[in-house]
């Protein structure tokens, strides 16, 4: 690999050796090899998300052990943090976001910076359902409370996500996948809400596509959150009003409580879905909660992944026709999200 450039030299982006992108610690030149046109966007996150992951010195009294409370984990945190100061193979990284990060750490376990609300929900799902799920072998937080970093060592699932295995998949395999998440999804509503309070199995804010970072609740009911939705869909029927015909709401496009809260995963893609020798299994479930019942239906339907790795054509049409039709409900969500993505921004669509 080439020198640097010195000091106050203009940046010549030739300098740097892109196949090897962890060795290069400027989030600056990442940003100017992406814009060339020299690196993908994969490679960028990767790049990006190994900077942010790679820890810093740390005092091992900042560590603290969330799970498991009464036993010794089968490996320490300080192994962990030791293995991901070696350039890992970033083996599932969530395109398009840099928050998420999931490392390979050896041919059974991987680590993922998140959160112990996703473990926890993990954890529910094991003891309530049959769904095959990883299995949580550690998590454990470091760092002061302001920058706190989680960290989940869970098992590693070998196999490939649907994402990229669903075009080569014969028809049979491709009902057996179908077969097998209507399954899931059956039991993910079997499951008993402990009350009519949405969200988090923990509680507080919403999360996910249909909510807003800014006040996506905490909401006390269903009738609330369904009263959130409606005055947002309120204003866009009221900011896109012709008066040469009727562009009112009407009843009956607004959102109903009346469908039950049911135990939701919330980002059901198959770039989230592995097939491990026939078995399917569900991953990154931190927009996991209670949510009414369509709400996994429109997240289906929504999806299109990203302009690099894009969302199988067929998918949908293959998945939704097993589930009930909320194509009304969906219709009715895609018109509250312009309110709530670009509200804060002060836009608005033409």
């Amino acid at each position: 690999m080439r020198p640097p450039p010195p000091p106050g030299v203009q940046i010549d982006l030739d300098w740097f050796d892109i196949s090897q992108l962890d060795t290069i610690k400027s989030p600056k030149i990442l940003c100017e090899l992406r814009n060339a046109g020299k690196i993908g966007f994969v490679d960028y996150m990767r790049a990006i998300c190994f900077l942010r992951a790679t820890p810093t010195p740390l005092d091992l009294d900042s560590i603290k052990v969330l799970y498991p409370e009464a036993s010794d984990p089968i490996i320490s945190p300080a192994a962990v943090l030791g293995l991901l100061k070696s350039p890992p193979s970033a083996l599932r990284l969530e395109q398009g976001t840099a928050s998420v990060r999931t490392y390979k750490i050896s041919d059974t376990m991987l680590v993922k910076a998140g959160s112990f609300r996703e473990a926890r929900t993990m954890l529910f799902i094991k003891e309530h359902t049959n769904i095959p799920v990883p299995t949580i072998h550690l998590v454990f937080v470091t760092g002061e409370r302001e920058k706190e970093e989680t960290y989940i060592v869970m098992e590693y699932i070998s196999g490939g996500d649907l994402q990229h295995q669903w075009e080569n998949l014969a028809k049979s395999e491709r009902s057996a996948v179908v077969s097998q998440l209507k399954q899931y999804l059956h039991e993910l509503r079997t499951i008993t809400p402990p009350s009519q309070t949405p969200g988090p199995i923990d509680g507080g804010r919403c999360r996910g596509h249909w909510f807003s970072e800014l006040d996506g609740g905490p909401f006390e009911s269903h009738a609330q959150l369904v009263a959130w939705w409606n005055e947002r869909l309120e204003k866009t029927f009221s900011r896109n009003r012709d008066p040469e015909r009727d562009s009112e709401v009407k009843e009956s496009d607004l959102l109903r409580a009346d469908h039950p809260l049911v135990f939701t995963h919330g980002d059901l893609l198959p770039r989230n879905l592995i097939l491990c020798f026939g078995t399917l299994w569900i991953v990154d479930w931190e927009l996991a909660g209670w949510y009414p019942w369509y709400l996994e239906y429109v997240s289906i339907a929504d999806d299109c992944g990203n302009p690099e790795y894009p969302t199988p054509m067929d998918w949908a049409s293959a998945v939704l026709p097993g589930l009930p039709n909320f194509d009304r409900e969906y219709a009715a969500l895609k018109r509250v999200r312009s309110e709530i993505v670009l509200v804060p921004f002060g836009k608005h669509p033409c």
